[in-house]
């Protein structure tokens, strides 16, 4: 019998974009997230229902993207922006 349990770590996995969110690991069965968070639990929980663990290499994972259209330009903007709200004025 097949496992349909996936684990992928050492990529970009992003959970959040406003607020940028990204976790180090996720655990999947049959297409549906289990968890997301630390690698070492991902790996973990892989192991212990004898999933499948997959070694990303850097790439992305964005879990939550299941239609067809995406909204990159705010992510875009924000990683090219420098967040001043906190920041007191020189005067």
């Amino acid at each position: 019998m097949t496992s349909n349990i996936l684990g992928f770590v050492n990529g970009d996995i992003y959970i959040s974009f406003i607020p940028l969110k990204k976790a180090s690991g996720i655990v999947t069965h049959a297409g549906r997230v289990l968890y997301v968070g630390d690698k070492e639990k991902a790996e973990r929980l892989t192991v212990m229902l004898h999933g499948t663990l997959i070694d990303l290499n850097g790439l992305t994972i964005m879990p939550g993207f299941i239609d067809a259209h995406m909204h990159l330009d705010n992510l875009a903007i924000s990683l090219n922006s420098i967040d001043l709200k906190n920041t007191c004025s020189i005067r």
